[in-house]
């Protein structure tokens, strides 16, 4: 577990320029040994899980998992959205006898969609996800896909972001000193940068 944050700690002194001569391609590269280390191979998918999820997720392109949704714990919710809530939860790596932060966006269904028109919407928001991590891996990474036991919703887990978005950060922003504030704008225009080359756009800026 100590190996598996200290490649994170690392990844971020690059990001951020903390101790180091900020370099976003020698943060790209220890997120991308982070990302290798925590892999966890697909297990054994239930048998509702939609033909098309199945298929991304056995191709192995993007390094998903299928998580049981009994490895989380102490969930609780830390925003929402017009189609998807999200909590912050503690997942209990097995393969690697670890406790790691995990985002969980739940991707809510809707009365007036199919089954097939929500699977469809779901696997379309985490491919976005995806393809922007693919070239990024500094974005936030999408360890994997699971569901809620009672609504049956599929869920993407991902990386927990430290205070969980740029509002709740603005107190500490605030105290930084100048070089800091712009080495935080810097990795704002990279992650905007990338998700834009991918031909998405961002409705919420915080």
């Amino acid at each position: 577990m100590d190996h598996f944050l200290g490649i994170f700690v690392v990844a971020n002194c690059y990001r951020n320029g903390i101790g180091v001569v900020r370099s976003l391609q020698n943060a790209n590269y220890w997120y991308q040994k982070e990302r290798d280390k925590q892999l966890v191979a697909t297990r054994e998918l239930p048998y509702n899980v939609d033909n098309g999820l199945k298929n991304m997720l056995l191709e192995n392109k993007y390094r998903l998992s299928w998580i049981p949704y009994n490895e989380f714990k102490n969930i609780e919710k830390i925003g929402e959205g017009g189609f998807a809530t999200v909590y912050y939860a503690v997942w209990d790596n097995k393969y690697l006898d670890a406790d790691i932060p995990a985002a969980l966006k739940i991707i809510h269904r809707s009365k007036k969609y199919s089954e097939k028109d929500y699977s469809e919407q779901f696997i379309k928001e985490l491919k976005a996800y995806c393809d922007i991590g693919y070239d990024n891996p500094s974005f936030l990474e999408c360890y994997g896909v699971t569901m809620d036991d009672v609504s049956k919703e599929y869920i993407i887990v991902m990386r927990h972001a430290l205070e969980g978005c740029l509002r709740k950060n603005l107190s500490s922003v605030a105290m930084m000193g100048w070089q800091n504030k712009l080495t935080l704008l810097l990795c704002i225009i990279s992650d905007l940068k990338t998700i834009h080359s991918k031909k998405y756009y961002s409705s919420r800026f915080t």
